[in-house]
């Protein structure tokens, strides 16, 4: 069993989080920002198109975020034409990043419990759940390659460790500059050509596409810049470091919900993950978000905190490893498998007790929960509803329904107007993001208003309505009640 115990965990971690994905998805729970874009990207890539990108409304998707990797996604496509093949897909990359993180924990700390406990503790990091519970991203390719890059590292396997750094560059442009931060941890192990080259390759490939590949795409400036706090761009950012220090840490620190965060971002491995120059590599990661000026990225919630995780796992294992070595100076009978010991069941309760705090996603505590596993009513009557629309016709929806209409070429979010679409799609109880609650019903009642539309099928709260149709078709009480 102990030969196994790891594959095990990745197996089930791998399916629980897919499950979830798809049930939440198959609930109305997905929404059009990220699901619907990367959804209609990966069945464009599938049909060999470079396609416009409706969902989120730009001629090429490699000119918002450069993430080429989503190209190895397509084939699963012709298997099973579905967004539920990128909730698998994500499932494996996930899990399967904790397999490398055992390794290392093996190999350094020489205790299969340790490695057991520090690979779960990354499986179930609060950061994972938030990103399995906000859909599907890119990211899941980071984490499981940037784990097998750095176990190569530790083995001077240099084919397979640019092989691994190669797909990180591949997967989204602002994880260049984490390749970069490995290529300093690299010099600081006397790796002097490997760090070397990680570094230029890493700022090399952030210049190079920020500024010259995406722009020439979209035909506009890069515009994920958010480090505004600090300066326009990366040069005037890390000025603004060294010339204003006190600056720069009361932007990094505060207001109050960034060290909050910070806080619960460390606390799931004890702190220990800053005990190691491993620690540098989670600087990029860090200023991104602290230094920003988007306050989503200072919260908890959506994907924003999984890109750390294998960093902090990995960080924690030498983290440990040197804490012992600081207790065995003042305690030389300092016992090591006590302190393993101690350790393992120190992470295993903290990591517990963080599942249940407030405002922390945990999709692996729903299913457990009836109501989540059980499709309700409403859900069986809108996949009923969404059979009716043509695979081949412009429909424009609120977000909750676009990841469920992408296989086409024109699927818009609603926020107000139509896109002049065949269909319209509504559900008053679904989320009306990025409408209010207010603004979304004034806007629907103003096309109903118009009489542009006629009604296609109504039934419960769910409506569809078709341009320039003319029918009899009566609109049920509860959107009678809705449009009044």
């Amino acid at each position: 069993m102990k030969k196994y115990d790891i594959y095990i965990l990745i197996a089930f971690f791998a399916i629980a989080y897919s499950v979830y994905a798809i049930i939440q998805h198959n609930n109305f729970g997905s929404h059009a920002y990220d699901l619907g874009i990367f959804d209609q990207a990966v069945w464009h890539y599938s049909k060999l198109q470079w396609s416009a990108n409706s969902v989120r409304d730009i001629g090429n998707i490699l000119g918002d975020h450069f993430h080429p990797i989503l190209i190895l996604l397509a084939p699963l496509y012709w298997l099973w034409s579905s967004p539920n093949m990128l909730f698998l897909a994500q499932g494996f990359l996930i899990a399967f990043g904790a397999l490398p993180i055992f390794w290392i924990a093996r190999d350094k700390l020489k205790s299969h419990l340790i490695a057991i406990t520090i690979s779960l503790g990354y499986l179930i990091f609060w950061g994972i759940q938030s990103a399995v519970a906000f859909d599907f991203h890119e990211i899941a390719f980071f984490l499981f390659a940037f784990p097998f890059a750095f176990y190569f590292l530790t083995k001077k396997r240099w084919f397979w460790y640019f092989f691994f750094v190669a797909i990180i560059l591949l997967t989204k442009e602002n994880l260049a500059l984490v390749v970069v931060a490995l290529g300093i941890y690299a010099l600081l192990q006397k790796e002097w050509w490997v760090g070397i080259a990680t570094i230029i390759l890493g700022g090399g490939w952030f210049v190079m596409i920020t500024k010259f590949v995406i722009p020439k795409i979209a035909g506009a400036p890069y515009q994920y810049w958010s480090l505004t706090p600090l300066g326009a761009d990366l040069p005037e950012a890390l000025k603004t470091l060294i010339v204003k220090p006190i600056y720069s840490l009361k932007v990094f620190f505060l207001p109050a919900v960034k060290t909050n965060t910070m806080l619960k971002l460390l606390a799931p491995f004890l702190g220990l993950s800053i005990l190691t120059p491993v620690a540098i590599i989670l600087l990029p990661t860090l200023a991104e978000r602290f230094f920003s000026a988007n306050s989503l990225y200072w919260t908890t919630g959506f994907h924003y905190s999984a890109t750390i995780a294998p960093i902090l796992a990995i960080a924690t294992i030498y983290g440990i490893a040197n804490l012992f070595t600081v207790l065995k100076r003042f305690h030389e009978k300092l016992n090591y498998e006590k302190f393993i010991l101690l350790t393992a069941y120190s992470l295993l309760l903290v990591n517990l007790l963080l599942l249940f705090t407030p405002n922390i996603p945990r999709p692996l505590l729903k299913l457990a929960d009836k109501d989540f596993l059980t499709e309700s009513v409403e859900t069986t009557r809108g996949k009923l509803i969404i059979a009716q629309i043509p695979k081949d016709a412009s429909v424009t929806a609120q977000e909750n329904i676009v990841p469920h209409l992408t296989h086409r070429d024109k699927i818009y979010q609603f926020e107000g107007g139509t896109h002049d679409t065949e269909y319209l799609i509504f559900n008053p109880t679904l989320s009306t993001w990025p409408l209010s609650k207010e603004e979304y019903q004034k806007s629907v009642q103003e096309i109903w208003r118009k009489g542009q539309y006629g009604v296609k099928s109504s039934e419960g709260n769910w409506l569809i309505l078709q341009k320039g149709l003319r029918s009899s078709q009566k609109l049920s009480p509860e959107i009678v009640n809705f449009l009044k």
